[in-house]
């Protein structure tokens, strides 16, 4: 199981070896509220790194709450770094 976000992107990007499926749960062993009847899964390979499987939710996961936020903090920044630059008084020399 991957459990790194970097990783498992990178996995999926230069996958040489990529599946996405479905297992069919049993109805006594879903614990899920409404009876879930299948769990999705991701297994990837690349020509460095062996076959695994990453959790789709795990992902979605740690994008929208670790690597988004970074994200729009950084367009934030680089945003307020351009109306600085560009709220700057020329200087022209004679």
């Amino acid at each position: 199981m991957v459990s790194n976000l970097r990783d498992a992107l990178n996995r999926i990007i230069h996958a040489q070896k990529l599946v996405v499926g479905f297992e069919q749960l049993l109805p006594q062993v879903s614990v899920i509220d409404g009876r879930a009847l299948v769990v999705p899964y991701i297994q990837a390979a690349t020509d460095r790194k062996k076959l695994a499987f990453i959790d789709p939710f795990a992902l979605s996961d740690a994008f929208l709450y670790g690597g988004y936020p970074k994200l729009v903090a950084l367009i934030s920044v680089q945003s307020c770094e351009v109306q600085l630059m560009e709220s700057k008084p020329s200087v022209t020399t004679v």
